[in-house]
């Protein structure tokens, strides 16, 4: 298997993102449920919430989280259960903000580290506009890739 190399890593910046959960793992075994959030710029961003404490007791505040994300994705303050799975390909709008702590390899450097501080719903307006963002950024690069591919065809 190949893998392509890149040049830069981008992380979610400050602020407010409207974001499509794009996926989800369980691990019922450690207690931890895993979702990744991506925003309509392609930019991901990925957090872990364990259910279990070290002692294998519930931990509440990540099951409030987690039912905070459910009833926010689902549109439904209702929900008493939900799959976790179930929640891919839905919206949130999540605040984000940025822990900087000091590098443990490199000397004098620095580290950034996303964090979620806030989870809302999303309005129909905001969905459709990320779709439609996704959508158009998706058909760019489809175009650039069909002029390159053109352009390669004379070599």
């Amino acid at each position: 298997m190949k893998i392509k190399t890149v040049s830069t890593f981008s992380i979610m910046s400050k602020g407010d993102h409207v974001v499509k959960i794009t996926d989800c793992k369980v691990d019922e075994m450690f207690g931890k449920v895993t979702y990744t959030f991506t925003n309509a710029q392609g930019v991901r961003l990925t957090n872990t919430w364990r259910t279990l404490n070290e002692d294998e007791s519930s931990n509440d505040t990540a099951l409030y989280i987690l039912s905070v994300l459910a009833k926010c994705a689902k549109h439904n303050w209702d929900l008493d259960e939900y799959e976790p799975k179930e929640l891919i390909g839905t919206f949130v709008k999540l605040t984000v903000d940025h822990n900087v702590v000091e590098s443990n390899k490199v000397e004098g450097q620095t580290r950034t580290f996303p964090r979620i501080v806030r989870i809302n719903e999303t309005t129909d307006e905001e969905e459709q506009s990320f779709e439609g963002n996704t959508k158009e950024k998706t058909t760019t690069e489809q175009s650039k890739k069909s002029i390159k591919d053109l352009l390669s065809l004379g070599d």
